[in-house]
């Protein structure tokens, strides 16, 4: 048994040895020390047994009750851990404090074995002072190299081979740690039994334990030595590699002493100077540099020497007289806390310089007119809102630009908006800031002349100056311009705003005809935040269904059958109550809503045509408007394709109105779709036919159906020759191009029998219904048939 409880103490030692290694190495990670609770609580619990196996080993009868030296030996070992970990976790102990810990804990450990050999040993009781003597410095050694190792063991962590130092450690030390209370109890305790085989007056023990203690002295320097070697190795690996970095650097490097002498330089800085290395070391950079550049280095340097890194653009002049751009980066060289000189880099930027230059022309300059472009604008204004000073902005728009340039491509739309801002430009003669900061846009800064007259006056002057036709590409064209002005601080007093007030009394101008001037004013604001009302408001109401249908019928003139509907959408305000279709409708076609506007009534006469079969009635076929930007809309066939599909509606069932507008732009796109539309069995009408200024020669090409006459013309067919005749060719062409024909308007008996004479049989108007709601328009459907 005896022999079991020494392999026990062993093993327990060296485990302890290696749990307080393990407590040491994971201390530095925060994390991972506010989890080693169980550490200090676990190494408690092995220097407690290897207490009791040590006094179990001895084979002697105790002196005391077991409870009480258990529980006595369980304090003692961990006021040992505490003392230990707190020791061992400190890497910068000053000398006198290390030795003052090892002779503590020594003489704790030594008193805490002497004391116990006397308490539980009282009988037995054979104090021997030589050996006394030698237990004690062991255990003073052993502390002493056991704190070295640990100390130690925490600054080489880096090492390695770290591995086999934390085992030869704990394996050295666990033997010693197991040997110290053996030697310490032969030097107290008689015993009668041999002990490890050997006599109790043997040294033998102890000559052991120095073996072990000096070995386990030796770690630590070992330790070290390689942490040295290692450290000397990376250190000549970064010299090597530095040197390595600084030759092959792409750009020029060099280094300069104290007194700004060359000391080093790469094979780029030799290209860089066109001299060779030979002729640069041992030269002062005041060789290289001269007039103000010199000078500027020479500050440059002297910030360095003085500490912390610069940077300096330069411009110098080789020997080749080309001069250059150059960023210079210095970075003072520190050596055991002195500056001992200066390490630069220079990078060539000259061609980044003109890079940026050009950037910043094409930042700030409209590439087509050379004007400042909108960036520049904007810039310029927030300089004026910081100054405070007045000014007026007038914003300019090209009357039918956009006309012109779908017509004739936008190389010539290029051409007239130089032509348009050279004469502007012109004008001008550079009194004001004039800017591009659109496609068809401009505005005009005024900072002087703000009297309102004055204002008035330019505004005329450059509306008269674009009155005259422009000459380009062998065509004759005419673009006028609308202008709206607002001044600062009289109609606002933030930028943004003015910009935004002069927008709107363009738009005020443009709603007065066109080419004339309008100046901001309470009437502008009030239309201006009525139609953004209406638009949010029309926004919801589209996404809400706030929306409703009226239906006006159209009928055969002879027999009075209604032969079909027209779809118009009405909106009655929650608090405006009803809207005027042409108000909201401008408005939809403006923001674009006309899109979303136009997809709810598709979707709602789909609905309705559904909702007349359940209630029995025979649904007639039902038109409704496409606008030319929903036409042109990438998925409107798609779109209405999906839409039949998920209602199972007749196509033949349904009418699209267009209008003459749509062939103006994206002629043979338009024809395209109308043409899938028709082959589905979608008819295509041609709505108000007459008014537009679209060509004759686009009708033998068009997938139209029909030809509706506009009421302007048929209110007029009774009293007016020149309307007549107008009607009976549109007739007379629909007839020849076999169109149906239909005139709307129709609101007198008079109107009905003059275009029957006409042979037009086909009429929509007052005079036989006004538009009616869903459930009247049911009624008279009933009623009709």
């Amino acid at each position: 048994m005896t022999g079991f409880y020494m392999l026990g103490v062993y093993l327990l030692s060296i485990t302890s040895c290696f749990v307080i290694i393990k407590l040491r190495m994971n201390y530095e990670n925060k994390r991972e020390k506010n989890k080693a609770i169980w550490g200090p609580v676990l190494l408690t619990l092995l220097f407690w047994c290897i207490h009791i196996l040590t006094v179990l080993s001895l084979g002697l009868p105790l002196s005391v009750n077991p409870i009480t030296y258990f529980v006595i030996s369980l304090v003692m070992g961990g006021f040992m851990v505490w003392v230990v970990l707190h020791l061992a976790y400190s890497m910068f102990l000053t000398h006198v404090r290390f030795l003052t810990a090892v002779l503590a804990v020594s003489t704790y450990m030594f008193v805490s074995h002497y004391v116990t050999s006397l308490f539980v040993y009282e009988t037995f009781v054979d104090i021997k002072p030589l050996q006394l003597m030698m237990a004690f410095t062991l255990t003073l050694a052993y502390i002493y190299a056991g704190l070295r190792y640990l100390i130690e063991l925490g600054r080489s962590a880096s090492l390695k081979n770290i591995y086999i130092w934390k085992v030869s450690g704990s394996l050295l030390g666990g033997i010693v740690m197991a040997g110290i209370p053996y030697v310490t109890f032969l030097a107290i305790i008689e015993t009668e039994e041999p002990f490890i085989g050997l006599r109790e007056a043997s040294f033998i023990p102890y000559y052991i334990q120095i073996v072990f203690v000096f070995l386990l002295n030796l770690v630590p320097d070992l330790m070290r030595e390689e942490t040295v070697r290692e450290q000397e190795t990376r250190i000549t690996d970064n010299q090597n590699n530095q040197q390595l970095l600084f030759d092959n650097h792409p750009e020029p490097v060099f280094v300069l002493s104290r007194d700004g002498i060359f000391e080093q330089v790469n094979e780029a800085f030799e290209q860089f100077t066109r001299r060779p290395k030979q002729k640069i070391i041992g030269s002062h950079f005041g060789n290289f540099i001269c007039g103000e550049v010199k000078q500027q280095f020479e500050q440059l340097f002297k910030s360095t020497i003085e500490g912390g890194a610069h940077h300096k653009e330069l411009q110098i002049e080789r020997q080749d007289t080309y001069k250059l751009d150059v960023l210079v980066t210095t970075i003072p060289v520190v050596v055991e806390g002195k500056t001992t000189g200066v390490y630069g880099i220079v990078k060539d930027v000259t061609e980044a310089k003109k890079v940026e230059a050009t950037f910043q022309r094409y930042a700030y300059q409209d590439e087509l007119t050379l004007l400042p472009n909108r960036r520049s604008f904007l810039n310029k204004l927030r300089n004026l809102e910081e100054s405070t000073a007045p000014y007026a902005i007038m914003f300019i728009d090209m009357d039918s630009f956009k006309k012109l340039n779908d017509l004739f491509g936008h190389s010539f739309g290029d051409q007239i908006i130089q032509a348009f801002a050279g004469r502007i430009a012109k004008l001008l003669q550079g009194k004001h800031v004039f800017s591009r900061i659109a496609g068809d846009e401009f505005t005009v800064l005024i900072q002087e002349g703000l009297e309102e007259e004055l204002l008035c006056q330019l505004a005329q002057d450059i509306i008269n100056s674009t009155k005259e036709p422009f000459y380009l590409a062998g065509k004759e064209c005419y673009v006028t311009a609308s202008i709206g002005i607002a001044m600062y601080p009289k109609h606002a007093g933030a930028a943004s705003i003015v910009m935004k007030y002069a927008d709107a009394a363009m738009y005020h101008a443009k709603k007065k005809g066109r080419n004339n001037f309008q100046i901001y004013n309470e009437t502008i604001r009030e239309n201006t935040e009525m139609q953004l009302t209406l638009e949010n408001d029309l926004r919801r109401a589209i996404s809400l269904g706030e929306l409703t249908l009226h239906y006006q019928p159209k009928l055969h003139a002879l027999s009075n059958e209604v032969i079909g509907l027209e779809a118009l959408v009405r909106w009655k305000h929650p608090s405006l109550g009803m809207i005027a279709p042409g108000k909201f409708i401008s408005i939809a076609e403006e923001t674009g809503l006309i899109v979303a506007l136009e997809r709810w009534v598709m979707k709602e006469v789909c609905r309705q045509i559904i909702r007349f079969e359940q209630e029995g009635v025979v649904p007639p076929r039902i038109a409704f408007n496409l606008s030319t930007r929903h036409i042109c809309q990438e998925d409107i066939v798609l779109f209405i394709q999906e839409l039949l599909e998920q209602t199972w509606v007749n196509p033949n069932l349904l009418e699209i109105e267009i209008t003459e507008s749509l062939f103006m732009e994206n002629t043979n796109q338009a024809i395209e779709k109308l043409q899938v539309l028709k082959d589905m069995g979608i008819r295509i009408s041609m709505d108000d036919f007459g008014t537009g200024f679209s060509s004759l020669s686009y009708l033998k090409s068009l997938p139209l159906n029909c030809m509706k006459i506009d009421q302007s013309f048929v209110r007029d067919v009774t009293s007016d020759e020149n309307s007549k005749a107008i009607v009976a060719m549109i007739i007379s062409m629909a007839n020849l191009l076999q169109f149906d024909v239909v005139a709307e308007g129709v609101e007198t008996q008079e109107q009905l029998e003059c275009l029957i004479n006409l042979h037009c049989h086909q009429v929509q108007g007052y005079y036989f219904s006004k538009p009616l709601p869903v459930d009247e328009v049911q009624l008279f459907l009933r009623k009709a048939s």
